[in-house]
């Protein structure tokens, strides 16, 4: 597998077009993985709080806790 400069360097051989596609494709992936990786977060916070190890909070304490 190249190197990521090795990567970059290649990719200034590609027309304007192909490097506009080349930035959209990585873009979408990009967007894709945070989005599996936010819905991993959502699900694992919800098994959290069902099985009774988290609890919910207001704010109010929040901000208290943070400002302490």
């Amino acid at each position: 597998m190249n190197t990521f400069y090795e990567i970059i360097e290649e990719t200034n051989k590609f027309s304007i077009d192909e490097q506009e596609t080349f930035v959209e494709i990585l873009q979408k992936r990009i967007s894709a993985e945070k989005r599996i990786r936010i819905i991993d977060e959502a699900r694992e916070s919800r098994l959290e709080f069902e099985s009774g190890d988290k609890q919910t909070t207001s704010i109010d304490d929040i901000m208290k806790e943070i400002l302490t």
